[in-house]
């Protein structure tokens, strides 16, 4: 019995030894490596970078665009017989767009002391338009009940405004001469036209008008209506 203990103490003493140089033998390793460890865990850092900022552009994007409402605008094409287009400039849907026009024929004949009356435009609404899709064109001086009070070369000014239920609003100033050219120019985002100052300055001559609005429109804001 007492033979038997001898040796496993002996066995048990001889591993603890294996052990010690060992794990003595390790420690000198990894002291000796230190450098060329830091640098693979680096490699594997910089190997994992892309993931984790391609991970983060996605999340901004996803969120980004879930906060994003949706827009739209306005175009304006045929200077020979007007016509208006309804342009989603965003990435959703944009449901019932809705356009209205506010013009005034200035060669329009008049009574003395008689305003101008608008054209008789009614408001546009639509379904829907698809992302970066557009609604249009639509025939805007060739209505019937339009194209009855105009004649070619007539000055046409005023504005235009479009949104949708979830959209916010956005206003273009509208200058044609009917049938043979023209400009719109939108306004910035947030503003609206002095309606009340337009329809006063309606009472001057038609010249004095077109005046006006091209000093409150530089050229430079003018996009010319083209087919």
């Amino acid at each position: 019995m007492v033979g038997y203990l001898a040796l496993f103490l002996a066995i048990a003493l001889a591993l603890h030894f294996e052990i010690r140089q060992l794990s003595n033998r390790f420690h000198s390793w990894v002291v000796g490596n230190a450098v060329p460890l830091g640098a693979y865990r680096s490699l594997f850092g910089i190997a994992a970078l892309p993931t984790v900022v391609v991970g983060g552009v996605l999340a901004y994007v996803q969120v980004s665009d879930a906060l994003t409402a949706p827009s739209v605008g306005l175009a304006f094409l045929h200077p020979s017989s007007a016509a208006i287009v309804a342009v989603n400039t965003s990435s959703k849907v944009v449901e019932q767009p809705k356009y209205q026009l506010l013009l005034f024929n200035l060669d329009d004949a008049r009574g003395d002391g008689e305003r101008l009356r608008p054209l008789p435009f009614r408001v546009a609404v639509g379904d829907y338009i698809q992302p970066r899709g557009h609604w249009g064109p639509n025939t805007m001086m060739g209505l019937p009940a339009v194209a009855e009070n105009v004649r070619r070369g007539d000055r046409i000014v005023g504005w235009a405004s479009v949104r949708c239920p979830t959209c916010e609003t956005h206003y273009y100033w509208l200058y044609l001469e009917h049938g043979l050219r023209g400009w719109y120019s939108k306004l910035p985002d947030g503003s609206l036209p002095d309606q009340a100052g337009f329809i006063r300055l309606l009472d001057e001559s038609a010249e004095t008008v077109v005046a006006r609005l091209e000093n409150e429109v530089p050229e430079g804001d003018r996009t010319p209506i083209g087919d």
